[in-house]
């Protein structure tokens, strides 16, 4: 069957073009911002959770993810621009990445070589080193949440996605 959310526009800003994949917390799909004609990855998280949570508490607990992962900011950390509530869906709007995860890369090349390996990881390392800067653990790194995409010169650009379960080591 067809997605519901293909087609329509959210919080009326957000078109969604396509769907992009499924995480442990929500769909993500290809959305152009309307008035800026900016494409965007907008999350939508799974109905369930917040079946489980009691809604109040999913809802909170969402915010709390968004404004967590908003203050990592650095080129290899995705950029979260904006959220909110559709209904009862709540979303995050982040940058959207051409890439492809490392997950699909290494399962198309095999083992990577060396120096790609450290290009790869020094920029993963990065992001990570300033999400902990803002007492921030990603709780979840793995080859499907590290985009790889082409520099213009052809070296191979990092960005880790996800921060949807990071922890503030502050227990904030």
């Amino acid at each position: 069957k067809g997605d519901s959310f293909v087609g329509r526009i959210i919080d009326q800003k957000y078109k969604i073009l396509e769907r992009l994949g499924d995480g442990g917390m929500g769909s993500v799909y290809k959305a152009e911002h309307l008035l800026m004609s900016r494409t965007v990855a907008l999350k939508v998280l799974r109905r369930s959770l917040a079946d489980d949570a009691g809604n109040d508490e999913f809802v909170r607990r969402f915010q709390v993810e968004a404004r967590t992962a908003s203050k990592i900011n650095h080129p290899n950390a995705v950029t979260i621009h904006d959220f909110g509530l559709e209904g009862d869906s709540p979303y995050l709007v982040m940058e959207f990445n051409e890439g492809r995860s490392l997950k699909d890369v290494l399962t198309e090349t095999g083992p990577l070589a060396m120096p790609r390996i450290v290009s790869i990881m020094s920029q993963v390392c990065e992001a990570i080193d300033e999400a902990h800067s803002h007492g921030i653990v990603h709780r979840d790194l793995k080859p499907d949440n590290i985009m790889i995409s082409k520099k213009r010169d052809g070296s191979d650009f990092a960005m880790v996605l996800d921060f949807g379960i990071a922890k503030m080591l502050s227990g904030g």
